[in-house]
């Protein structure tokens, strides 16, 4: 009994630390947000360092700014005060028309944030939030608040399989730099990616059918999330009993797939399939499958991109495709528990699906990087397994590359998406900065100018 109360009091004493730590963060973070971001990553484990993670990523959404036209982040911008003419009711019933019919709904005529998109959730959070402003600084910060949010709670799936070792913090921060701070600038794919994370996670570990909500918000935030989610419902009901023998059959699909980049390109151009589905959903179909589409795309990505933007996912992809068959190798005497098997199955599964879609470029470059967070996911819990074992602590380790490439690759986006306030301004400074001009634009600006000086 006074064993339970010594328990008790040692609780609340922790809470109340706890609670007095997060004030201190918080007072600190609103007068030097971005140093305090910096304290929070290194410290990510903590509860406090989380929410300062999601508060950052809010305040971030609010500072970042769109120099290019073509960005979604500009489109976002721009057309806010499009949707204070529609009500909540108004803008259902748009939404369902332009998924389900070919006429246009009055929210396209206006060519708004969802012309060209039946993604739900863009168009409803815009909705809410133009009840309050037009302020589009606004909802980036709401869409941010999201976005961290998710983001953390995916991160805290990490965290519950980490082991104490420094090591292990190198898969959290691969997964953590697949879809970082800048993918914010699209919205909804990024936020989509880690709804889809959390669910199907939630799922293998726990069984519980709740979850499912999770991949159906994933598919209402991006419309290409309902192919990976049919993916894995399917690969649910055949998977129950897991066995050697079928997780072999497996590995040959698999291998197979990357003789057969086309085959999804070719089954969702096939007149009965796409005679399946509604007029919208068609249409939002043809924008993957389009072949010109593709092609001109493909050559324009590849063309225009710079090597630190095209060489990090594709090094995270190749180094998944290439580590998932470590554990076939005998001679290596990896350990592997009954959920390890279910993340491998279900991480050679999608990374076979994604294979066979390399021949919709739009579809397959965008699965290669969910496939690679869901790799480094199996990696960790690989790693947890098996912390002696050279192979592993070599896999873990060469990941660092990927790592390094990614940093380069997103604080090349960041100073590009916000002002040089974001980096020494209090939270005041932050909101009231009516600056236009990137910090990315500022250094290259006083580079030019220093080099015609001295010309």
């Amino acid at each position: 009994m006074n064993f339970d109360i010594q328990n008790i009091i040692s609780r609340n004493n922790q809470v109340q630390n706890e609670n007095k730590q997060l004030v201190l963060i918080i007072v600190l973070f609103m007068f030097a947000p971005f140093v305090t971001f910096l304290y929070a990553l290194f410290t990510y484990r903590n509860r406090n360092s989380q929410i300062i993670i999601v508060l950052f990523t809010a305040l971030f959404g609010f500072n970042m700014i769109a120099e290019n036209d073509s960005m979604d982040l500009s489109r976002y911008h721009e057309t806010l005060s499009s949707y204070s003419q529609f009500s909540i009711f108004e803008f259902f019933k748009s939404y369902f028309q332009t998924m389900f019919h070919t006429q246009n709904s009055s929210f396209s005529k206006n060519e708004d944030i969802t012309s060209g998109s039946q993604d739900l959730y863009v168009g409803f959070i815009a909705v809410i939030v133009s009840r309050f402003t037009t302020n589009a600084k606004v909802l980036m910060s709401v869409f941010g608040l999201i976005y961290g949010y998710v983001f953390v709670k995916s991160m805290q799936k990490f965290i519950a399989i980490q082991p104490n070792s420094y090591l292990s913090n190198i898969p959290v921060l691969c997964a953590a730099f697949m879809m970082p701070l800048a993918q914010l600038a699209g919205v909804r794919y990024g936020t989509a990616t880690y709804l889809f994370f959390l669910g199907v996670i939630s799922i293998l570990n726990s069984n519980q059918p709740k979850y499912y909500v999770l991949l159906l918000l994933a598919c209402f935030t991006h419309f290409s999330f309902i192919i990976p989610s049919l993916l894995f419902i399917v690969f649910r009901v055949f998977s129950m009993t897991i066995h050697e023998n079928k997780i072999k059959i497996i590995y040959l699909i698999y291998i197979a797939s990357f003789f057969l980049p086309n085959l999804i390109l070719d089954l969702t151009t096939n007149s009965f399939i796409t005679n399946l589905l509604g007029a919208g959903l068609q249409n939002k179909s043809n924008e993957y499958t389009n072949a010109e589409v593709n092609i001109d795309m493909t050559l324009d990505f590849y063309s225009n991109a710079a090597w630190y933007i095209i060489y990090p996912f594709k090094l995270a992809f190749w180094f998944a495709a290439g580590g998932v068959f470590v554990k076939l190798i005998p001679f290596f005497k990896i350990k592997h528990s009954i959920q390890s098997d279910k993340i491998l199955v279900w991480v050679l599964v999608l990374l076979t699906f994604t294979n066979f879609s390399m021949g919709v470029s739009n579809l397959g470059s965008r699965l290669s990087m969910v496939s690679s967070l869901f790799f480094f996911y199996y990696l960790l819990k690989l790693y947890s397994e098996n912390q002696n074992l050279q192979i592993v602590k070599s896999l873990v380790i060469i990941s660092l590359l990927f790592v390094s490439l990614k940093i380069i690759l997103e604080t090349r986006f960041i100073v590009e998406y916000t002002t040089p306030i974001f980096f020494y301004g209090s939270i005041f400074h932050i909101i009231n900065d009516n600056a236009t001009m990137s910090l990315w634009t500022n250094i290259s600006d006083f580079l030019f100018n220093l080099s015609h000086r001295k010309a």
